[in-house]
């Protein structure tokens, strides 16, 4: 018994439900529905928009009195056939005027249910939709050229999202045709991810609000495409029917800043990946607006601090930093920066000045050079010992020579000195002096296959005596010409008694043919000569020499060198002796 009650109180449940949820469907159609009796023109049931729409009180009991006026007179209330036979059921419409004025289209269906007769009446405000249409048609005369030639998507929906109107380029961009976009809803335009929130900017535009979104939609094809979405309320006398939208296709420039994106991406990548600590920084301000994972190992700072500090903070010498940025200088190759724990490091930096944002920034990468200076510092002690090791056996070399021939000890030092003197008043490279000097101490070696007998003769010299001293530079370069000096010595010493006019020896060489540091060796030695004593002649003096170099400038002897050993002796007083050093 009691679980009876309980199936029939569930059952009621069940049905009371059922007829709520009928209830709601019913309320929720938007035209005017009454069902009536077909015997006695009495209302059944009517809706709540057929109640709004003739704006009655007292819901279906107000409707049911002026029924007979609006839906059919008294006269006309279909009566049963006498003979049994049903009527036949067939549609019937009309217009008919509501008591506020407004038209309204009355279509009426004769049922029969349960062998009872029935009317199922619709109704729909014409007027509502005659003011949306004219208001169209005048929009439509009024701005049809811009609407058609708009380069965007350019439409109207109704209130239930459904196309009232649209431009070509609505048509082209989607694949569908006027026809068939006036049968559909956007929904069916919209990717499925994109449908809700879509709708609800949809249903913000139409309450008043103007919308602006990005959404993908699919063509008739199926083919994706974005679009940036601007609604408005579509507003006639007063009231909202719809949304005016325009949409414009932004399927190029989302690709190209997916592509940007995805570029940007890489190239944080690389700029992370890079061994060197970048930073962007204001000029002006000198603040960090950038850095790489690189300068936070460096400096031992974290991303989050650089980014709070000005580039001199990182500098052991903040006021040479802050002048090379004003100076827009592009490569500083030595500077002292500090980290985060103190430690004072070398480094080298590279900068790119540009302009953002209409400020001047630059670019720096900073690479630490402390390892490479020590290892630079670790190769020129190295090369200081091979250097001294090189002289000393250079020096050993000369004195050798020197000692088959007395009369002339010191000669080569003296060159030597008075020969790097003069390259040093050219203002010629410190590599071309150091290759003067080592030539100059050693110009003589080939003397070494000369008899001492011949070097030391107190007379005058016979030809084949002085053609075997003509051949010294021969057998100097012979000597030399296999060892790997950093300078050309062999050349050099081989040149060295040539003239510029093409008189000397041994190939006989001019003009530029013979090299610089040939020249001023040349010089050199000839001043040397002149002015010291040999084993046939006592010495002629500082002055003969200097005579006889001036007079031959420009023909045996180059005149710059000339110009500059003159200048030595007349304006800087030098002295010839082996240790003399250029002022």
């Amino acid at each position: 018994m009691v679980d009876e009650v309980k199936r029939d109180e569930q059952q009621k449940k069940n049905a009371d439900e059922r007829l709520a949820s009928r209830e709601a469907n019913w309320n929720g159609i938007r035209a005017g529905l009454v069902l009536v009796d077909g015997q006695t023109g009495a209302i059944i049931q009517a809706n709540e928009a057929a109640i709004d729409l003739f704006g009655i009180g007292g819901g279906a009991q107000g409707l049911e009195k002026i029924c007979r006026d609006l839906i059919f007179p008294c006269a006309q209330v279909p009566q049963a056939s006498t003979d049994g036979e049903q009527t036949e059921e067939e549609p019937r419409g009309g217009t008919l005027v509501s008591r506020d004025g407004r038209k309204i289209f009355k279509s009426v269906m004769p049922c029969t249910l349960g062998g009872k007769r029935y009317l199922f009446v619709n109704f729909v405000d014409v007027a509502s939709r005659q003011e949306v249409e004219q208001a169209l048609s005048e929009s439509d005369q009024r701005f049809r050229s811009l609407f058609d030639y708009s380069p965007d998507a350019v439409y109207c929906f109704d209130t239930d999202g459904r196309f009232m109107t649209a431009n070509t380029r609505t048509m082209s961009l989607t694949g569908y045709s006027m026809p068939e976009l006036r049968m559909m809803t956007f929904d069916r335009l919209i990717a499925p991810h994109d449908r809700e929130r879509t709708r609800e900017h949809f249903r913000k535009a139409w309450r008043g609000e103007p919308q602006t979104y990005e959404i993908e939609c699919r063509k008739k094809d199926g083919a994706p495409f974005h679009v940036q979405v601007t609604n408005i309320p579509m507003i006639v006398n007063g009231r909202a029917y719809g949304v005016y939208g325009i949409a414009r296709d932004i399927t190029r420039l989302k690709g190209a800043m997916d592509a940007l994106r995805d570029s940007e991406e890489k190239y944080r990548q690389l700029f992370n990946m890079e061994s060197d600590a970048i930073f962007l920084i204001d000029n002006e301000t000198g603040v960090i607006l950038e850095v790489n994972d690189s300068a936070s190992t460096l400096y031992g700072y974290s991303r989050e601090e650089l980014l709070k500090m000005r580039h001199t903070e990182l500098s052991a010498e903040p006021a040479r930093t802050r002048e090379a940025t004003l100076k827009h200088k592009d490569c500083v190759p030595l500077r002292y920066h500090r980290k985060k724990d103190g430690t004072v490091f070398p480094c080298e930096i590279a900068a790119r000045h540009l302009m953002r944002n209409n400020r001047f920034v630059h670019i720096a990468a900073i690479r630490d050079i402390s390892e490479r200076m020590q290892k630079e510092n670790e190769v020129l002690q190295s090369f200081e010992k091979l250097r001294n090791a090189m002289n000393a056996v250079i020096q050993a070399t000369s004195s050798m020579t020197e000692a088959r021939d007395p009369y002339t000890s010191g000669h080569q030092r003296r060159v030597a000195n008075l020969a790097r003197s003069i390259a040093k008043e050219m203002e010629l490279p410190q590599d071309s002096i150091e290759a003067i000097r080592t030539a100059g101490a050693i110009h003589d070696i080939g003397k070494i296959s000369v008899p001492v007998e011949i070097l030391s003769k107190p007379s005058n010299l016979s030809e084949p005596e002085f053609g075997l001293i003509r051949n010294h530079p021969v057998t100097a370069y012979n000597i030399l010409k296999d060892i790997e000096f950093p300078w050309p010595i062999a050349e050099i010493i081989y040149q060295h008694h040539e003239r510029m006019d093409g008189s000397g020896y041994p190939r006989g060489l001019k003009g530029e043919a013979i090299l610089v540091e040939a020249r001023i060796l040349a010089v050199a030695d000839v001043v040397e000569a002149i002015a010291s004593h040999r084993p046939y002649r006592p010495s002629r003096g500082i002055e003969a020499a200097l005579h006889e170099i001036d007079a031959q400038k420009g023909v045996l002897y180059d005149e710059k060198v000339v110009k500059a050993c003159l200048t030595l002796f007349r304006a800087k007083q030098f002295h010839l002796n082996a240790d003399h050093q250029h002022p």
